[in-house]
């Protein structure tokens, strides 16, 4: 009589092998909630046949899949909270326990009811906090209460009219002044002397407060949440305020846009991200949301071990490079109008180093690239896109308006540049004093105080 594998009743028993399975149940619920990936259930139903068939604990599939599945997760959930390992030696710390559990399972199979069942409250557990996550609406108000923020009044003059502000971020724009050191050649001073020409200030070496894009942009939007923090290296602040969640919401909830608002600015995104109570394209590219999600096999290995390998040994610029193309086209065609306030975010000369067939992707293994290298690469892609830039500006109609071109952070990865060091550029802003120099971080301050009351 043929074996009936589903009315086999060894395969129902969680004492008898460690079910790969149900490991995969919590991740499965992880990339559902995260992404909408309906495919993902593929995973714990193929693993489930693959359970009935063969016993893939004796295999050590089972630590395999473990360490595939949660590496990552668990890493990113507990990092400077609990520990602050780099990932790779996480990694291998990991990996030995996922393999001990599977070795000590196979030496004792009374333990293997209990490693199943551990791994059905995790998915209850995830199940619980997801749900609760995605009901739980953000909450500004007690978000900017965890940081102690108050609001704190510029001193900076500014002459206010009805005239538009483009804001444009250069993503990792390095100093000029600190890339010459290192190369001696005027040509990294290009930006500087062309805007400069056009009217516009220059504050060189000027600093950010964060290093980090997701915390350095969301105190720009809200009027500089570093503020009520206390003085400390940017790299401890940098450090608390990663443990801290919702920089993302508080950017998009952000207080400027709502603060323009209440004085009839209309402000729009072409950035990183979308603005909550501000105007956004359906057709755009946002970095942060939905709108530029990968397929649903990009999604799922994004949260495993095999997305930081990949990235490691080379970066993907499909969707950077989508994103670059949407933000180029958005700002060359902008016909600015009154009271209004144009956020965009040009993710130069930020790695990795490509833009289509203009500038092919320079294949760097970033697990092993040098200090010298990295550095020589970002002066080369800087240098090419401060001509396009230039380009780009003497096309486009902005007579009429206020424009503040800055990066969010420097360049980060050689020791000889001080990543906290960038560039801020001002057209229209000439009643600001710069002698006493500002930060990025004061800039969301620069542009409500742009506008009437």
């Amino acid at each position: 009589m043929k074996k009936n594998y589903f009315l086999n009743n060894n395969i129902f028993s969680l004492d008898k092998i460690l079910m790969t399975s149900i490991l995969s149940i919590p991740f499965t619920i992880v990339i559902l909630f995260d992404f909408g990936a309906v495919s993902v259930l593929l995973i714990p139903i193929i693993l489930y046949f693959l359970d009935i068939k063969a016993n893939p604990s004796k295999y050590f599939v089972f630590f395999i899949l473990c360490f595939l599945f949660y590496n990552n997760i668990i890493y990113y959930d507990t990092h400077l909270k609990l520990h602050e390992l780099r990932l790779r030696y996480f990694s291998l710390i990991f990996l030995l326990i996922s393999f001990c559990i599977n070795l000590i399972c196979l030496k004792n199979k009374n333990l293997i009811k209990y490693v199943n069942v551990f791994f059905l409250f995790l998915s209850i557990s995830f199940l619980i906090t997801k749900s609760f996550n995605t009901f739980n609406f953000f909450d500004r108000s007690s978000f900017l209460k965890k940081l102690n923020f108050e609001y704190k009044t510029s001193a900076l003059e500014i002459v206010k009219s009805d005239d538009p502000v483009i804001l444009i971020i250069l993503d990792g724009l390095s100093s000029s002044e600190e890339i010459f050191k290192q190369t001696n050649d005027s040509t990294d001073f290009k930006l500087d002397l062309y805007l400069k020409k056009r009217g516009y200030d220059v504050v060189p070496n000027a600093k950010t407060e964060s290093l980090r894009t997701t915390i350095s942009l969301p105190s720009l939007f809200n009027f500089n949440l570093h503020n009520s923090i206390d003085k400390d290296s940017i790299e401890n602040i940098d450090k608390g305020l990663q443990t801290i969640d919702g920089f993302q919401e508080v950017f998009n909830e952000n207080l400027l846009v709502d603060s323009l608002l209440k004085r009839s600015v209309k402000s729009y995104s072409f950035g990183i991200g979308e603005f909550t109570r501000g105007i956004n394209n359906d057709d755009f590219c946002y970095l942060w949301g939905d709108s530029c999600l990968g397929s649903s096999l990009d999604n799922i290995i994004s949260k495993t071990i095999i997305e930081t390998i990949i990235h490691g040994l080379s970066r993907d610029t499909e969707k950077v490079d989508l994103f670059r193309k949407n933000s180029l086209e958005q700002l060359e065609n902008l016909a600015p109008e009154k009271n209004s306030f144009y956020y965009f975010h040009l993710f130069f000369p930020h790695d990795p180093y490509s833009y289509y067939d203009e500038y092919p992707n320079v294949q760097l293994n970033y697990l092993s690239i040098s200090e010298e290298e990295y550095l020589s690469e970002h002066i080369k892609y800087k240098r090419w896109f401060v001509d396009k830039f230039i380009n780009l500006m003497e096309n486009a109609d902005f007579k009429n308006s206020r424009i503040i071109i800055t990066g969010d952070h420097g360049f980060r990865h050689n020791k000889s540049i001080a990543p906290e060091l960038t560039n801020i550029y001002l057209k229209g802003y000439n009643s600001i004093n710069l002698n006493n120099g500002i930060t990025v971080q004061q800039i969301g301050y620069i542009i409500f105080e742009s506008f009437f009351k």
